[in-house]
């Protein structure tokens, strides 16, 4: 094996615990919002604990199956990591639209929150899509 197919097989893999880590720790938040939806309502300023409700199931399923999906491959396809990286980017960009738009009625603790995890899912993105140009 030369050098070069190391390193690609190193930024694959460094890749694919990337999107692990992401997916892991959303499913965990997932988790989280089910089972405690009305805490997390009260906190975000969510007029209903079943808008945490929904968001944790869909982001549970989302997330649970990209969690499978790549831990039942040995490395990431270019579509995949695409999907990932697009997901996380759109996410935060489309999340920072909205906040600084203030069009979500939530609470200075739920914007704060949803400002953090924009922040996150731009950089994680940005951390992803330089792994998959090394790859």
């Amino acid at each position: 094996m030369s050098t070069l197919q190391a390193v690609q097989t190193s930024s694959n893999n460094f890749l694919r615990r990337l999107i692990i880590a992401d997916a892991a720790t959303l499913v965990a938040l997932g988790l989280y919002m089910i089972f405690f939806a009305q805490p997390v309502a009260n906190f975000m300023g969510f007029a209903d604990a079943g808008i945490a409700l929904g968001i944790g199931i869909a982001g549970l399923l989302y997330d649970g199956g990209r969690l499978l999906w790549v831990l039942n491959h040995a490395t990431v396809g270019r579509g995949f990591a695409w999907l990932v990286i697009i997901g996380n980017v759109g996410f935060g960009a489309v999340m920072a639209g909205l906040l600084y738009a203030d069009l979500l009625p939530v609470s200075d603790a739920g914007w704060w929150t949803l400002a953090t995890l924009t922040d996150v899912a731009l950089i994680l993105g940005a951390v992803q899509y330089m792994s998959f140009r090394k790859a």
